[in-house]
C-alpha cells in the first residue's frame, strides 16, 4: 500500500469548478506538481486562497501577486499527468493507493470501493469530487487503479480519540 497526500487548487469554492493546481507527495518523498490552465477565470475568492488567476489577454494561468505567466498545461494534459503520476507509484512494488486529503469519498459513482487510498484535506467534502468531475468532463477515471479516498480530518480524528492529542 502507498499513501499519497494531494491537494487542488481550483478555479473557485463551487464542486463544479476546474482544477487549476494538483500536488501531491508520498512518505517517501516522491512528489507530484503540476498547473493547469483553466477554461474559466478564477473567482475571486478563490484567488484569495490560492493566489492564481487567469489572465484572459496573456491566455495564461498568472501569480495574481506579481502578474508572472505560470507555466502550465491543459486540462486532459495536466489531470493524465496525475494519474501517470499515481500509477507510477502503484508500480513501485505497492498496488494499492491511499488517497488522502482533507474530505474525500469513499467509492466512485457506481459504488465500488477503491483499493487505493487517497487523502486530502477536506477531501470528502471538495477534493475528490472536484477531481472526479474533472476526470468525468474529459471522459476518464480512476477505474482503472487500485484507490482508496480518506481525509485527514478524520485520521485527526482518530488520532485525537486513540492517542488523545489534541489541537
Amino acid at each position: 500500500m502507498v499513501v499519497v497526500f494531494y491537494d487542488l487548487e481550483t478555479t473557485s469554492l463551487r464542486k463544479d469548478s476546474e482544477i487549476i493546481a494538483i500536488g501531491a507527495v508520498t512518505p517517501r518523498g516522491c512528489e507530484f506538481d503540476e498547473y493547469i490552465k483553466p477554461t474559466i477565470d478564477v473567482h475571486p475568492r478563490a484567488t484569495e486562497k490560492n493566489g492564481l488567476r487567469l489572465c484572459r489577454d496573456r491566455n495564461a494561468l498568472v501569480n495574481a501577486n506579481n502578474g508572472k505567466i505560470i507555466p502550465s498545461s491543459d486540462r486532459a494534459t495536466g489531470l493524465l499527468k496525475f494519474i501517470n503520476h499515481l500509477k507510477k507509484v502503484s508500480t513501485n512494488g505497492e498496488n494499492e493507493i491511499i488517497l488522502v486529503s482533507h474530505k474525500a469519498f469513499h467509492h466512485n459513482s457506481q459504488g465500488n470501493f477503491f483499493s487505493c487510498w487517497q487523502v486530502a484535506h477536506n477531501n470528502f467534502q471538495f477534493d475528490s469530487i472536484v477531481l472526479e468531475n474533472n476526470l468525468k468532463e474529459l471522459g476518464t477515471s480512476l477505474s482503472g487503479l487500485d484507490i482508496k479516498m480518506a481525509d485527514s480530518i478524520d485520521v485527526m480524528v482518530q488520532l485525537q480519540k486513540t492517542k488523545g492529542f489534541s489541537h
